[in-house]
């Protein structure tokens, strides 16, 4: 439910709820967010500001991005007999407040308790039994807690804007958007004698889209983070990569690996990351005759990432794009590191959101 306020603020209510029928859990969620000024529209991340809060007692995949969406998941549990899909249940509170400083200039701060605990597998079932495949087990994390404060900055230079009515209208500028996070796991008593997740995080990085007119547009971003003061730190609040073990793939999303094991190159300590892919937007399918009216997209891409206990991971990919309006097929090899397999073929939508 959301409610227009005086001077365009706007409070927004959302609850979830979701039963688990295996153990017969009702687990649940309730947010609020207070948007501060007028509506914020635009392709620039995060101009809008707010606070919000957000608690109740619900299930949470590792790290920040989801690995595979549960309803895949449910299709590949039931059909090939493979579990992707690894949760844990917390019971939590969540305070966010965001900010534009200035213009191009954001600010997020997150204040996030969590009391964590393993979520054991309750069922095998499978429709379509395969020889000498089982399910795999959930990640097990030991019973603890977690009270974690996040500061996340991104600047955009030269950021153009038209003002509005609604509000602002962010239009970008030529100049790739930074960003830095600083993460922090308080180790505290205050709230029981169960052990909490102590560690620092830095992760400093970049995003940048840039249009080589007729040769197409192209896309990339890079990240270096470090973990300091790891005391005692969970797999929760381990960095994860996004990965993916399937043949569908979000092309809308940029970082991420298609070939990567779910969790193989999680980490504690240092790591790297950098993706670049390129839509050359018909450049050569537009010059061949019979193919040109179907306005098909040459796609190239390079994902490299790095962690201590790893070594270098890389995957090359090409791809069509606008299949039939809004498919992509794409190739994807590995070059470097380990994975579940060498190459594989993924197909995505474009409309997809990220």
């Amino acid at each position: 439910a959301s409610f227009l306020l005086a001077n365009k603020k706007r409070l927004t209510f959302y609850p979830t709820l979701r039963y688990g029928f295996a153990n017969q859990k009702l687990s649940y969620k309730l947010g609020i967010r207070y948007n501060l000024g007028a509506r914020s529209r635009g392709t620039f991340e995060g101009s809008r500001s707010y606070i919000e809060f957000i608690a109740g007692d619900y299930i949470q995949f590792f790290g920040i991005i989801e690995q595979i969406e549960p309803a895949l998941n449910t299709y590949y549990t039931l059909f090939e007999e493979l579990n992707f899909l690894r949760l844990y249940q917390k019971k939590f509170f969540t305070l966010n407040f965001q900010h534009e400083i200035s213009n191009g200039l954001n600010a997020r701060f997150s204040l996030n308790y969590e009391y964590r605990t393993s979520m054991p597998n309750r069922t095998s079932q499978t429709w379509f039994p395969k020889p000498n495949r089982e399910y795999k087990p959930n990640i097990e994390i030991p019973t603890h807690q977690a009270l974690i404060t996040d500061f996340y900055f991104t600047y955009q230079p030269a950021n153009r804007y038209i003002t509005t009515p609604d509000g602002k209208l962010n239009i970008g500028s030529q100049w790739p958007t930074f960003f830095l996070l600083y993460r922090k796991g308080w180790n505290t008593h205050l709230l029981g004698n169960t052990a909490f997740s102590s560690f620092d995080l830095l992760e400093i990085g970049t995003r940048y889209r840039i249009s080589l007119k007729m040769l197409g547009k192209t896309r990339m971003s890079a990240s270096l983070g470090k973990f300091f003061s790891t005391q005692e730190i969970y797999f929760p609040d381990y960095y994860h990569f996004k990965g993916n073990q399937t043949a569908l793939r979000n092309p809308t999303l940029l970082e991420q690996f298609s070939i990567l094991s779910y969790y193989f190159n999680s980490t504690a300590q240092t790591f790297l990351q950098s993706h670049i892919e390129h839509n050359f937007g018909g450049f050569l399918f537009n010059k061949i005759p019979g193919i040109r009216n179907l306005k098909l997209q040459e796609i190239v891409g390079l994902h490299y990432a790095y962690t201590i206990e790893k070594g270098n991971y890389a995957e090359i990919c090409a791809g069509i794009g606008n299949l039939f309006r809004v498919f992509q097929l794409d190739f994807h090899f590995r070059l470097l590191g380990d994975s579940f397999t060498p190459m594989a073929f993924t197909i995505g939508t474009l409309i997809a959101t990220q």
